[in-house]
């Protein structure tokens, strides 16, 4: 029996929002909101093209991947590249220091000129950011370059509880101080990644 319901039928589209991919990554994304759903639920769908150097199926990383239909037995979760993992979150390791001493004092520099908002994204987009890089890298490598997603189930939970007390300022002076601590433990977090306990932790061992 052929299925003949369109989608306008189920629930219209309100909103739809695509997402611009390089072209080289063989991937095309676009978010839909329908009417009549809660705000919070949303369609995710991305075509990835055959060709595309990363379709997210290595476990690792991404997780176990439901395959619903695969007539050619196509969909194969490559196996995770350790040593290319490590290469490449290592180098990363070395920009982030770099990127933090050169860049991480303009969050001073703007308080010292008053100029509360620059101040404030500096530290927000530079400084805090590179610190949760830098903290996943040690406690849960295979998302180290994940952000903010799922701090609260996959970092210890003193540590999530540390970076909301850096994370809300209050004031010119509060930002301040808070920067000189997260200043501070981003060079602590970034210096204790060992390179063998890196290794063992990405390949499983």
């Amino acid at each position: 029996m052929a299925f003949t319901a369109r989608s306008t039928d189920l629930a219209p589209i309100r909103l739809k929002h695509e997402v611009t991919w390089p072209p080289a990554s063989g991937i095309y994304q676009k978010f839909y909101h329908l009417a009549g759903t809660s705000e919070f639920l949303l369609v995710d769908l991305a075509v990835v093209t055959a060709t595309a150097p990363d379709k997210f199926l290595v476990r690792e990383i991404h997780g176990e991947a439901v395959v619903f239909f695969d007539k050619d037995g196509t969909v194969r979760p490559p196996p995770l590249d350790a040593e290319k993992f490590v290469h490449g979150l290592l180098e990363r390791r070395v920009r982030l220091r770099e990127r933090m001493d050169l860049f991480g004092p303009f969050v001073l520099k703007e308080i010292y000129r008053k100029n509360w908002l620059e101040a404030l994204e500096f530290y927000r987009g530079l400084v805090l950011s590179s610190l949760v890089e830098a903290l996943r890298m040690r406690h849960g490598p295979q998302h180290y370059d994940f952000r903010m997603r799922y701090v609260y189930r996959e970092l210890p939970q003193d540590i999530v509880r540390r970076l909301e007390e850096l994370a809300f300022v209050r004031d010119p002076d509060d930002l301040a101080a808070k920067y000189l601590k997260a200043l501070e433990w981003f060079r602590e977090a970034i210096d204790s990644i060992d390179e063998k306990r890196l290794r063992r932790q990405v390949s499983g061992g």
